[in-house]
């Protein structure tokens, strides 16, 4: 099973969106922390088969977490048994990331 980390800019991504979503959404306060987790755990459990590949980074996915209406990003590197959660990107952001 693949070990799934953060790098640090997706670290306080998740953050302030958590944050945010506590004190803002009081009628699904669960629902940022609930998909979040729901998401890592199919990471930890099938990687590749989640999300698409992101633009021409052939080794970066994207996956849409509609309710919360978040883009997570990540990378799967096969020879170290990782996932690697790069970012968290709200949808009505007009620019993408950049990594």
């Amino acid at each position: 099973m693949p070990v799934v980390l953060l790098t640090a800019p997706a670290a306080r991504q998740l953050n302030d969106a958590r944050e945010w979503w506590l004190a803002n959404r009081d009628k699904a306060p669960h629902a940022f922390d609930q998909d979040v987790a729901a998401l890592l755990g199919f990471l930890e459990e099938r990687p590749e088969l989640v999300g698409r590949p992101f633009e021409n980074h052939v080794s970066i996915r994207r996956v849409h977490l509609q309710r919360i209406r978040y883009y997570l990003y990540f990378q799967i590197m096969p020879e170290d048994d990782r996932v690697m959660i790069l970012g968290l990107w709200h949808e009505r952001r007009i620019h993408v990331p950049k990594f």
